[in-house]
């Protein structure tokens, strides 16, 4: 693998490849021709050693100049080029150890000599195959094939040592390697015929795929800018809301407790006008609730991801502190596992744990002690966390819509609440990785589950 790499870097550098198809089919030409150069090498140095004669070294050293000539070209991205040099050098290379070595040859030839020349010839059209996707390109290295085997045949028939036993079947055979050729040539055009059809089909594939793939990064680039301006609408929309309705709902509430106190002091005080303004007080006070429970929900589209190691003991005993009045007034029990560290913020796990466990506190049985347990349990690798309670329960019709901001199952007056609480949960999990689902039955209790993938 390495050295395909420095191989790969010192010849085709400079190329650019216009697909995968494309650098595969340079590749592979790259390294057929290297093959070519080591194999006519070997050969020359074990003909040489065998002391096979000067013209058989000719005809490898004239391979091994055209495999090297072949690499040059290559290098400087003359590929088609240095593709037919090949094939010429493999063609002169036939010529001169099969026709020339025997035309000179000072022994008799045999009429089966030519079939060396026809094995030769068939791996060269092997080789037009790798190179070439024509079938014209085969049909003329076919015709040069049939001259090379008809001058073949001709020298062993005209050599003056041959006998006339040799002259008498040479045709025969001559007739033979001649259909050889001529059947490879129709089944590589066949062949070449299928690829081109392969070709073609994937070629068409590939822009049908390229063409989906710019049409869908077209619709989540246009998606994505819709979301971006949803967001910043949202954003825009949560700094309205601060500014705009927290203050006439402060001086709302402010001048509801001033006429309060008013009447008080004027000895005017009316029972019915009290709870008329003990109404008003608290539909502005819900009112607050729901716009700091939305600005919550509103800035979490904006948060970024610079989670850092939390340790959610610390955590949770912070958020026990926080409903310490609630824990007391109802005279709870908060049973709290060793909890693990994970990646987050400590904003995020806060509002996470203290909307969970809050709502065990909130939503429990008349004269039934509140029972809350908060751990961690371990499947298949996986940290499950899990907020348990003993009070009214969830019916599995609500399982999906109770995760929807502003989606709430209890009336105002049985429950404080915005409905919002859960909804951020299911956000702040999402922004984990990770999953929140529970499981419940009415009347006693219910479990909630959460991951942090991160």
């Amino acid at each position: 693998m390495y050295l395909a790499e420095i191989v790969n870097n010192f010849f085709l550098r400079e190329h650019k490849f216009e697909n995968e198809f494309h650098e595969g089919k340079i590749k592979s030409q790259l390294y057929i021709t290297l093959t070519m150069a080591v194999f006519f090498l070997l050969i020359a140095l074990l003909q040489q050693t065998a002391d096979m004669g000067n013209i058989i070294l000719m005809a490898n050293i004239a391979g091994i100049i055209g495999a090297f000539v072949c690499l040059y070209l290559i290098k400087i991205d003359k590929v088609e080029v240095a593709a037919e040099v090949l094939v010429w050098t493999c063609l002169i290379v036939i010529c001169i150890a099969d026709l020339l070595d025997d035309w000179l040859s000072e022994v008799p030839q045999q009429q089966y000599k030519i079939y060396v020349s026809l094995v030769a010839l068939l791996g060269t059209y092997v080789l037009c195959i790798s190179f070439f996707r024509s079938r014209s390109r085969i049909f003329f290295y076919s015709f040069m094939g049939g001259l090379i085997l008809t001058a073949h045949s001709s020298i062993v028939y005209l050599h003056p040592l041959a006998s006339e036993v040799v002259k008498a079947s040479i045709y025969q055979h001559y007739i033979v390697a001649l259909v050889g050729i001529v059947l490879s040539g129709v089944v590589f055009h066949f062949i070449i015929g299928s690829s081109e059809d392969l070709i073609k089909q994937n070629i068409r594939i590939s822009n049908n795929i390229k063409i989906q793939n710019e049409y869908l990064e077209l619709i989540v680039e246009e998606r994505t800018k819709a979301l971006k301006k949803s967001n910043e609408n949202l954003k825009e929309f949560a700094h309205v809301v601060s500014h705009d309705l927290k203050e006439p709902l402060r001086t709302i509430s402010g001048f509801l407790t001033l006429i309060d106190r008013k009447l008080k002091k004027m000895e005017q005080s009316d029972a019915q006008l009290t709870e008329y303004i003990g109404f008003a007080t608290n539909g502005t006070r819900q009112m607050d609730f729901l716009i700091q429970d939305m600005l919550a929900y509103a800035k979490l589209n904006d948060v970024e991801r610079d989670f850092r190691q939390i340790n959610l003991n610390g955590i949770v005993k912070e958020v026990k502190e926080f409903l310490q009045m609630a824990v007391k007034e109802k005279e709870a029990i908060l049973e709290i596992g060793a909890l693990p560290v994970v990646l987050s913020t400590r904003s995020l796990m806060m509002q996470l744990f203290q909307n969970l466990i809050s709502n065990g506190l909130k939503y429990c049985k008349p004269d039934v002690v509140p029972h809350v347990k908060v751990g961690v349990k371990y499947e298949r690798g996986q940290q499950i966390f899990f907020i348990q309670d003993n009070g009214i329960g969830i019916s599995d019709k609500y399982y999906d819509t109770i995760f929807q901001a502003f989606k709430r199952l209890h009336n105002k007056a049985t429950y404080e609440g915005s409905g919002v609480g859960l909804a951020i949960c299911k956000k702040i999990v999402e922004l984990h990785n990770g999953r929140i689902w529970l499981e419940s039955k009415e009347g006693e209790g219910t479990t909630f589950y959460f991951t942090l993938a991160a």
